[in-house]
């Protein structure tokens, strides 16, 4: 990577956060880099795009680093059913 470049997390949504990352730490030994993310609010509807949003996940760390990078692993309320509702600008 280039000077400047740092990788800093990947997100994946998934319809049920808590057993993807349950995967991610039995299979990979990712550990969970708290705190629990449960956001909403304005600002998060405007960067998303959709009215009254609520995201829940968590962030874990991934094996063979300590504060580096992350596997963000997150839900969405409502549910994203519409491949077009994914885009985040």
């Amino acid at each position: 990577m280039g000077e400047g470049i740092k990788y800093v997390h990947t997100n994946i949504v998934a319809a049920d956060w808590k057993k993807l990352a349950d995967f991610y730490i039995n299979v990979l030994g990712c550990r969970i880099k708290p705190p629990e993310r449960n956001l909403s609010g304005e600002w998060l509807d405007a960067l998303t795009c959709i009215k009254k949003v609520r995201i829940k996940g968590v962030h874990l760390e991934l094996p063979g680093y300590v504060n580096g990078p992350t596997l963000e692993i997150f839900s969405y309320e409502p549910e994203l059913k519409d491949k077009a509702q994914k885009k985040i600008n």
